[in-house]
């Protein structure tokens, strides 16, 4: 892609992201049953290790926390 049709960082909302420290999540798999055992399976298990499993526990520990959703 040439600079002249490169979007912009300012207009990605990965930079704004990026900048006001927001996570961004793309769960697959885990967004589901699987997920859910997986999730409650490293609580009980702490050597149950999967590296897509942080993301799971950190989106449902930030919902879990959260004073409001939507």
């Amino acid at each position: 892609m040439d600079e002249e049709n490169h979007p912009k960082k300012e207009e990605s909302i990965y930079y704004w992201c990026y900048k006001n420290n927001i996570p961004v999540f793309c769960p697959a798999f885990t967004d589901g049953a699987l997920g859910d055992i997986m999730y409650f399976d490293q609580y009980r298990e702490e050597g149950f290790v999967c590296d897509i499993n942080r993301d799971l526990r950190l989106i449902n520990d930030i919902s879990m926390k959260a004073k409001k959703s939507g």
